[in-house]
């Protein structure tokens, strides 16, 4: 993951956008558990990502709507 301008946490430039907010929900709420754990791992070797998914994550409307959702208990067949 690079090509980013802004060298910080944004994926791409220097503002969060449809790309880190796509990778952002993809690392966290796409896995089930028994895969969650993996995806957590692949984020810790990749300073980068982990940095990335941290400052979305607490991106305020982010946060807000995270907080605020409802889970499904709908699990792939």
């Amino acid at each position: 993951i690079g090509g980013g301008s802004g060298g910080g946490p944004p994926l791409i430039g220097k503002n969060l956008s449809l790309a880190d907010v796509s990778l952002f929900v993809l690392m966290k709420d796409f896995f089930e558990d028994q895969h969650q754990a993996a995806a957590d791992e692949a984020i810790r070797q990749c300073m980068r990502l982990q940095r990335s998914l941290e400052e979305t994550g607490q991106h305020p409307g982010i946060a807000s709507y995270r907080a605020k959702r409802q889970t499904s208990n709908v699990k792939a067949a």
